[in-house]
Order: C-alpha cells, then structure tokens, then sequence
C-alpha cells in the first residue's frame, strides 16, 4: 500500500514538473508565465525533432534546448512528444504557427504556465 501512494504522489504531482532549459528549472522563475517552443522537424535527414524553448531570454535560434537536470539536451522523437513533456510538467498549450524554412518547417508552440489552486485566491 505504501507502494502506491508513493507511486500517487510522483504522477500527480505534474502540476508542479519540472522543464529545464540549458540546466535552467523555468517553472522556478517566477516572472516566466508564458513561453514558446520552436520545433524543427527537418525531412531529409532527421529521425526526430529539434527542440528549443525561448522563456524570454538572451539567444539565438535553437539555442534553447529542453535539458534535464544536468544539462543534457532531452531528444524528442516527435512533436507530441514534446508538447507531452510541457504539458505534463506544468505548462499549458495556447496556440501554434507554422513556417517553411529550407527543407523543413519550423513550429511554433505557444504554452502558458498552468495556475494552481492556490493562485486564485
């Protein structure tokens, strides 16, 4: 029994998940209450997708790479792979667009931070 509620405690809590970018936990910056995630998915030669977030701060294209604790950059193998991760770590799905660039295309995926109960009072 004690089994399963440690087991109900690790998969409820992804309210309150964690998404790292470059080592960066941006569900504890408080100020990051919206973010996007640009997903380049490249026909020729990729056998998944390139992921990055932008949280509002300094970089290029794709240099914002969803990471786990240590640094080390989490590989996607499709887009919903990469929208699961958000959304089962405390992010919210807005809204999308999409652009052709050379031979492949560039999605752009809009997610807000998930409110809890205790924001609404």
């Amino acid at each position: 029994m004690k089994k399963i509620y440690i087991l109900f405690l690790l998969l409820s809590s992804g309210a309150f998940g964690q998404v790292f970018v470059k080592g960066i936990d941006i569900n504890r910056l408080p100020d990051v209450k919206v973010c996007e995630m640009l997903l380049l998915e490249d026909f020729v030669v990729s056998s998944g997708v390139e992921v990055a977030v932008d949280y509002g701060q300094k970089r290029s294209e794709f240099e914002g790479k969803i990471t786990d604790a240590s640094g080390k950059a989490i590989k996607f193998p499709s887009a919903v792979a990469a929208i699961n991760h958000m959304e089962g770590n405390g992010w919210e799905y807005i809204n999308n667009s999409v652009i052709q660039k050379g031979r492949g295309v560039i999605y752009r995926y809009y997610f807000r931070r998930k409110s809890n109960l205790s924001d609404t009072h």
